[in-house]
């Protein structure tokens, strides 16, 4: 069953963070944690209306 995504919670996380070896030794990498709704969910809506087929913005790769 779905639990929900964190960010459905009033809290989010945005960052470049790939677990690589090189990304873990040579990459710099940046996240940041959001706690605020009022900017969460907005994003929230933009990630989920990215793939939204008839926006025609993404294809399956």
């Amino acid at each position: 069953m779905d639990q929900g995504a964190p960010w459905e919670k009033g809290f989010g996380w945005l960052g470049s963070a790939n677990l690589t070896d090189r990304a873990l030794s040579d990459d710099i990498e940046f996240g940041v944690v959001l706690r605020d709704p009022q900017l969460v969910e907005p994003l929230v809506d933009h990630f989920r209306w990215l793939p939204a087929p008839e926006k025609q913005v993404m294809r399956p790769a």
